[in-house]
């Protein structure tokens, strides 16, 4: 089912590769806040920033994370292969859709303290990594609002994805030894936020 749901969206997307972009040509800065479903695939949440660089076809994501016992920080890249206005709202206000194709990657690690093993209480730092990338199919809707000499962008977009999750415990965490493991994992990550584009 998965390969067929790649197969079948790559097809599409090759199909009609040749549709021009909608998308302002210069910088593009922004947020977006992240929402949806996993299955044993990259993670997600939270906030991230959003950036598009005049020279290079790629709108990127990334986010970061600083805790007291973890770090993590993530990266998606996606070419819009279709970028199209649907209609302009008021004579002025494009409305467009577009989909692409893209991947992303995300690293985090986690450290215990004062950890359970079993009923014991053992006194060291355990740890716990987590790897994912993969492929993802991003799809959504947006309105560029016009203000003076720059544009607000407004987007909501979903983004399939399919790729390997590899997660590391040390041989002191809660799974008591030394284990890896790798997994095939389906997610639909969303996003909802906003670019300047200047």
């Amino acid at each position: 089912m998965k390969k067929l749901f790649l197969c079948g969206a790559l097809g599409l997307v090759l199909a009609v590769s040749g549709v021009f972009a909608d998308h302002p040509s210069g910088l593009g800065i922004g947020i977006l806040g992240r929402f949806g479903w996993s299955y044993g695939g990259g993670g997600f949440g939270g906030g991230a920033l959003s950036l598009k660089l005049p020279s290079i076809p790629i709108f990127w994501g990334v986010n970061a994370g600083i805790g007291t016992n973890y770090f993590g920080f993530g990266v998606t890249g996606d070419k819009y292969l279709i970028d199209q206005t649907l209609a302009n709202i008021g004579g002025s206000v494009p409305f467009g859709w577009y989909l692409g194709l893209g991947g992303y990657f995300n690293f985090a690690s986690w450290t215990w303290k004062d950890d359970y093993i079993g009923s014991d209480l053992k006194r060291h730092d355990a740890t716990k990594t987590d790897l994912g990338f993969g492929v993802r199919v991003p799809i959504g809707i947006d309105l560029q609002i016009p203000i003076s000499t720059i544009k607000l962008e407004v987007f909501l977009e979903a983004a399939p994805s399919l790729g390997l999750g590899i997660y590391i415990w040390d041989k002191d965490s809660p799974r008591g030894k030394d284990e890896a493991a790798v997994g095939l994992g389906f997610s639909i990550p969303g996003s909802l936020g906003v670019r300047l584009w200047i």
